[in-house]
């Protein structure tokens, strides 16, 4: 597992954030998902991606619909310095990819990476 943490804001929590974070689970080492839904009821998505050991879902109504805010919740309860957004769209297809950006980041001049679709 990669010492990075993946920040997911989410108010979609369908099938597409299942294999969004699917894609990364067997890979990153901690993964945050921000349940902003509306419907906090019970949902199967959440409830089938909270079974992982690495994923952690947190659901709060204290930020209102400051996005900003939600994220930086994420940030601020990370245990690594590798902090990776992660949008509930995103699929990881390319594995190779995340282990180069890791070694990448591993140089303490670079600061981020964006990678493009």
């Amino acid at each position: 597992m990669l010492n990075i943490t993946s920040c997911t804001v989410t108010n979609n929590n369908g099938l597409l954030l299942k294999y969004s974070i699917l894609s990364i689970v067997n890979y990153i080492d901690e993964i945050f998902i921000f349940n902003d839904s509306s419907n906090h009821d019970y949902n199967y998505v959440l409830n089938e991606l909270e079974k992982y050991e690495n994923v952690t879902i947190f659901t709060t109504s204290e930020f209102g619909k400051d996005l900003g805010k939600k994220k930086q919740f994420l940030v601020d309860n990370a245990r690594h310095d590798i902090v990776m957004r992660w949008d509930d769209d995103f699929v990881l297809y390319d594995v190779d990819l995340l282990y180069d950006a890791y070694k990448i980041l591993q140089i303490p001049r670079f600061k981020g990476i964006v990678a493009q679709n």
